[in-house]
């Protein structure tokens, strides 16, 4: 299993928006939401990519599952004053790392655009009061704030 991390950064009048988090991976996306109740932490885990630390032992998960990857992934959220931490796990196989990497054709003596493409990891949620369909294949306007994780380009750490 892949353990992955997600933290950042929060304002203290932002707090709820971590208890209400909506998955558009999800197939309840459609005629529901899922709920991720962040518990309040007095530490912050270690992020370190292992998922083992003693902070997430309590914490109730939700399990969501990736349609298009064909992959369950399970949730759990924590916060403090300052920061808000997911840890997301997922069975991966294969690692991916790379995305669209250039590779040199000897035959055509040119670069080609690899096929590759990195893991990724998608939060989307709701920011209006009304309940709202964010699933990807909506045609429903709404608003939503958006936070990826990709394998390569946004997790420097290698978690």
């Amino acid at each position: 299993m892949k353990n992955t991390y997600f933290t950042t950064k929060i304002k203290p009048w932002n707090t709820f928006l971590f208890l209400f988090l909506l998955l558009c991976l999800s197939p309840k996306s459609v005629t529901g939401e899922q709920i991720v109740h962040a518990k309040k932490i007095l530490v912050s885990p270690i992020i370190d990519g292992k998922g083992d630390d003693s902070v997430w032992k309590d914490i109730v998960p939700i399990t969501t599952h990736d349609r298009v990857a064909k992959l369950d992934i399970t949730l759990k959220a924590a916060y403090t004053d300052q920061s808000v931490f997911f840890l997301v796990t997922f069975p991966d196989k294969d690692e991916s790392r790379s995305h669209k990497p250039w590779t040199w054709n000897k035959q055509k003596a040119k670069y080609e655009l690899g096929n590759e493409r990195e893991d990724t990891f998608v939060f989307k949620w709701n920011l209006l009061t009304s309940k709202t369909d964010l699933s990807h294949h909506s045609d429903t306007p709404h608003k939503a704030d958006i936070w990826f994780w990709k394998g390569n380009r946004t997790d420097p750490g290698g978690f």
